[in-house]
């Protein structure tokens, strides 16, 4: 097999030599032979940490939500994409050294958001999270955040997102039970979509008994993280 000198050189450059050859376009191929250390995960840049993750979850076919992803690794004759299997499902292929590394590498970058200067804008950091499911068949139009309602999302991905992606995604949970936002600016923004169906004089409270065991699961880790 042929590597690319400047995917081997990347590699070197994150962990040393590799002790695995790499397939055509992986940059990180020690994520599935061994745990990474935790100096090699801090050398690493958030968004090489980012890439690594994504890494691991196309080596098993997740349909990433995010087209720009989906297009990166469909240069590669060994990503696979698997429509119709979920997150939970994907991660339940991943290997015991996979599964440590995505642990490792998604604390760090939990870790990283929460040190960033609080003067920064998160629009700036907008991309540390991206849905695996916005996009997909699964996602109604518009719809960010369709994994609050499909499955429990975890601590280490919720520490992945900024406040303002926190805090769109807890809103989009009561905007799927129509509750008529007060803040005009929120009212229009969910108004565009056809699934948005407010419900004059309904309090929050009684929107809030309609969720899901999922929503409701999702919306105290999200409001928990804030």
């Amino acid at each position: 097999m042929k590597i690319s000198k400047t995917v081997l050189l990347l590699s070197i450059l994150a962990f040393g030599a590799p002790k695995a050859f790499a397939a055509p376009g992986e940059k990180y191929p020690q994520t599935r032979t061994r745990v990474l250390s935790a100096s090699e995960v801090a050398n690493l840049s958030p968004a090489q940490r980012r890439y690594a993750i994504n890494e691991i979850y196309a080596r098993h076919g997740l349909l990433f939500g995010d087209l720009a992803l989906r297009k990166q690794f469909l240069q590669f004759s060994w990503y696979a994409p698997q429509p119709g299997r979920s997150m939970a499902q994907i991660k339940g292929r991943f290997s015991p050294v996979e599964r440590k590394n995505v642990e490792r590498l998604g604390l760090a970058r939990a870790i990283s958001n929460a040190t960033v200067k609080s003067d920064e804008s998160d629009e700036e950091r907008t991309d540390f999270y991206l849905s695996p499911y916005a996009g997909s068949s699964r996602a109604w139009k518009g719809e960010r955040f369709p994994e609050t309602r499909l499955s429990r999302i975890s601590s280490v991905d919720i520490g992945m997102m900024t406040a303002a992606q926190r805090r769109t995604a807890a809103n989009e949970i009561y905007a799927r039970h129509g509750y008529l936002f007060n803040s005009m600016a929120l009212r229009k923004q969910f108004l565009q979509f056809s699934w948005y169906k407010p419900r004059p004089g309904r309090s929050m409270t009684r929107i809030a008994s309609s969720f899901s065991a999922v929503e409701r699961a999702n919306l105290a880790a999200l409001n928990a993280a804030n």
